[in-house]
């Protein structure tokens, strides 16, 4: 297992010096101070679900409902101004979104879902700073939505609060069992605390509901790796790779290296 540790150590190094800039561009996540659990997780998990460099978007199914009616070119109720801020978002033209969920907020400043939209805009831009305010605005407009608390949690996760994040989570996932988004963003912030046994416990249950991702697989594989379970850590990271995560191909390609040179651990 010494001898497993060591190729594994070197070969993360390498992965993470070699990987082209297209591949780290690929699944982008926020910016985050750097930790000493983040020995993989610096290049290889994504923080927050569903963000894109070509298109940031947030895969949570509150911003995928399906447009019932066509959109207005120019709103004037409130559900015309989300419709269009959502269409915007999912373009990736964020500061576009963002005047349409201001001005829908214009017509309810304490509507519960354009707070929870405008803080996922401020997220998707950066800006967490100017995210906290509706997030925390949105709980307490409803403290038992399951979305309002991830994304607090989401505001939390990337100011580098994991304590405060992990409450968060816990009690988005509380609120609703079913929110793999919650699960997979609880288990990432129990990853980054080296937390490792509940990392795998949170990310089992974003991967086993209805909805899995490639990142929820290649987190899950993630903290199975910090356990030394391999084998099951490699099945992850082919799930995630064959769904189209190259950050899982480069971390099922690296265990295939130390693989070839323990065989003893192969299944």
């Amino acid at each position: 297992m010494r001898a497993f540790r060591i190729l594994a150590s070197l070969l993360v190094l390498t992965t993470t010096a070699c990987g082209s800039a297209d591949e780290k561009k690929s699944e982008a996540t926020p910016q985050l101070p750097p930790s000493q659990t983040r020995a993989t997780s610096s290049m290889h998990a994504n923080v927050q679900p569903g963000y894109r460099v070509e298109q940031p978007a947030t895969s949570d199914p509150v911003e995928e409902e399906v447009e019932q009616e066509a959109i207005p070119e120019e709103p004037t109720s409130l559900s015309g101004f989300m419709r269009r801020g959502r269409k915007r978002f999912r373009a990736g033209e964020l500061s576009l979104a963002l005047s349409d969920y201001q001005a829908a907020l214009a017509k309810a400043p304490r509507a519960l879902q354009p707070n929870i939209s405008l803080a996922r805009t401020h997220l998707a831009m950066g800006d967490a700073s100017s995210a906290r305010p509706p997030a925390e605005l949105a709980i307490d407009i409803d403290g038992t939505s399951s979305f309002a608390w991830n994304t607090l949690g989401r505001v939390e996760l990337i100011e580098a609060d994991f304590e405060a994040a992990i409450v968060s989570f816990e009690r988005a996932v509380e609120e609703d069992e079913d929110n793999s988004y919650a699960w997979n963003n609880l288990g990432f912030a129990y990853i980054e605390t080296g937390s490792f046994t509940r990392a795998v416990d949170a990310l089992e249950h974003a991967t086993s509901g209805s909805r899995p991702t490639p990142y929820m697989w290649n987190n899950l594989g993630m903290a199975y790796e910090h356990q030394d379970r391999i084998v099951e850590a490699r099945a992850s990271y082919r799930l995630a790779a064959e769904d189209g995560s190259t950050k899982a191909q480069l971390n099922f390609d690296r265990l295939e290296g130390v693989i070839s040179l323990i065989p003893e651990i192969r299944d």
